[in-house]
């Protein structure tokens, strides 16, 4: 398998990864993904931040607002017996449909799998995506990538809805804790930089709400 494309649209990027992630991978796209294809570029600080900014310049329409259970939104530890029961039956349903869909022939996690070698690296996806991204995606592929190499599957909303619970709660898609080096914290320097720049946060500090304005504007 070869890819169309040595890399996909990167009109909505922005609603598909997080400030943090952009950064990272900008900085050095191998040690974020480790079978990544694109080069390190050895930008500065400066010119990551500018290349973020104008790609959130380019953003269109953002993705559709998925509703969802709102024990779905907590951490494990913040569920109660019952909502933690609701939760596992969820995820369980997810982890089947995903097993039965073979995605590790394609995806690698943490370097494992990935025979075919067309898909990213799942290992930290959950550093990148939000819920409502991944449910858009796999719920139509094409619309956001044309020249996908993944396959358009038919899945439910139910399946969909598992999968996204799988993804983002199963230890295999979150990065293992690593001790904080000087790379580390140039991107997290970047991060505060960038959203202040893009409006995320007031000079209080402060994360603002989508859609809310600072009042000090």
């Amino acid at each position: 398998y070869k890819r169309v494309k040595n890399g996909p649209p990167l009109v909505n990027v922005v609603h598909k990864a997080n400030v943090e992630w952009l950064s990272r991978w900008i900085a050095n796209p191998k040690k974020t993904v480790p079978n990544a294809k694109m080069p390190n570029l050895g930008l500065d600080f400066e010119e990551i931040k500018a290349v973020i900014v104008y790609l959130s310049s380019l953003a269109e329409k953002d993705v559709p607002n998925i509703t969802w259970d709102a024990f779905l939104l907590k951490k494990e530890d913040e569920l109660s017996e019952d909502e933690y029961e609701k939760m596992d039956k969820v995820f369980n349903n997810g982890k089947g449909v995903w097993g039965r869909a073979r995605c590790t022939i394609c995806h690698p996690i943490k370097g494992s799998g990935g025979n075919v070698g067309v898909g990213p690296d799942l290992g930290e996806i959950t550093t990148k995506i939000n819920r409502n991204w991944l449910y858009d995606w796999l719920n139509n592929t094409k619309s956001h990538f044309p020249d996908t190499m993944m396959a358009q599957y038919r899945f439910t909303d139910t399946d969909i809805r598992g999968i996204v619970e799988f993804v983002m709660r199963d230890t295999q898609f979150i990065p293992e804790e690593k001790e904080e080096d000087e790379a580390d914290e140039f991107v997290w320097l970047l991060c505060w930089s960038l959203k202040f720049s893009l409006g995320l946060f007031n000079f209080e500090g402060t994360l603002l709400e989508e859609g809310a304005v600072d009042e000090d504007e």
